[in-house]
């Protein structure tokens, strides 16, 4: 059995662990579009429709990862501030804070994977 002095270090812990999680995710997202305009930066010669096509999708994609997770940060606030002035109880009902947290976690990682699927092809095309 769990008390509840053990059970506020494993909440607090976890709080820990997320807020990382979301700092990572923002990093990965921003990161990745540095990354690709470096790449592309000092070879304009070998840009292709086809890669300048995918590139521009590519940004698009870490921008919606980017801009999705400073909307987490801040829905993952607005969900902890519900918790610590109304508890847990009911907190389905009340506390819809946590499912937009949820979606916008959701959108920066499809934002993210979508970003780099779309580098990959650039590159790819710019490559051959």
């Amino acid at each position: 059995m769990v008390t509840p002095d053990e059970q506020k270090w494993h909440w607090g812990e976890g709080n820990k662990y997320s807020m990382e999680a979301m700092k990572a995710l923002l990093l990965l997202n921003g990161g990745g579009a540095l990354a690709l305009l470096a790449f592309f930066g000092n070879r304009a010669k070998m840009l292709t429709t086809v890669s300048t096509e995918a590139i521009d999708w590519s940004l698009i994609g870490f921008s919606v990862g980017t801009f999705s997770s400073v909307i987490l940060f801040v829905f993952a606030y607005l969900t902890q501030l519900n918790y610590g002035n109304v508890g847990t109880e009911g907190r389905s009902v009340r506390n819809w804070w946590h499912y937009v947290a949820y979606f916008s976690l959701s959108t920066a990682l499809l934002g993210f994977f979508a970003g780099i699927w779309f580098a990959r092809l650039a590159v790819v095309a710019a490559l051959t």
